[in-house]
């Protein structure tokens, strides 16, 4: 196939003859990656603002963030297991036993179980289902962000991959 016959079918948004991406998958990929890009640096910047501060103030609230994540509906358990590993990779990071993390990855973490807890969030709690869905939205893209990295400390601890993802 000539370029221009490629680049004709790739404007036409059909999937080209020799198994390459449409250009509708090339324009929502370049989305997916800077919607990835714009969370990351929000989220490297609020890591830099919020500090090591707040992983003792996650570990304080550890019993309601246990207990709000029992909380979450069965079909969640994945997010709820991550948000689960997210405590003890907090607890092996702060006494040094596991450092493999970016600190970013830490606050967005942490920032999010926080949010998850906080009576003070977009949806109040209060307010049936629609106040867990709000928490579960945050949890879900948080864990998301960092799944690589709780990927890796999920094999460094040894556990089954296909119980958190």
């Amino acid at each position: 196939m000539e370029r221009s016959e490629v680049q004709g079918t790739e404007r036409a948004g059909r999937t080209r003859k020799d198994g390459g991406a449409s250009d509708g998958d090339t324009k929502q990929s370049r989305l997916k990656d800077r919607v990835r890009s714009l969370f990351g640096t929000a989220v490297e910047r609020a890591a830099e603002r919020i500090g090591e501060r707040q992983i003792p103030k996650v570990l304080d609230r550890r019993d309601r963030v246990k207990r709000e994540l029992r909380a979450i509906p069965e079909r969640m358990q994945k997010v709820t297991n991550q948000a689960t590993l997210v405590l003890e990779l907090i607890d092996d990071y702060r006494d040094g036993s596991y450092r493999e993390v970016p600190w970013h990855a830490l606050a967005a973490a942490g920032a999010a179980l926080l949010y998850s807890v906080s009576p003070g969030d977009v949806v109040p709690d209060v307010i049936p289902f629609l106040g867990q869905i709000d928490d579960a939205f945050v949890l879900t893209l948080a864990m998301r962000f960092i799944q690589g990295d709780l990927e890796r400390y999920a094999r460094f601890k040894g556990y089954a991959l296909d119980k958190y993802f």
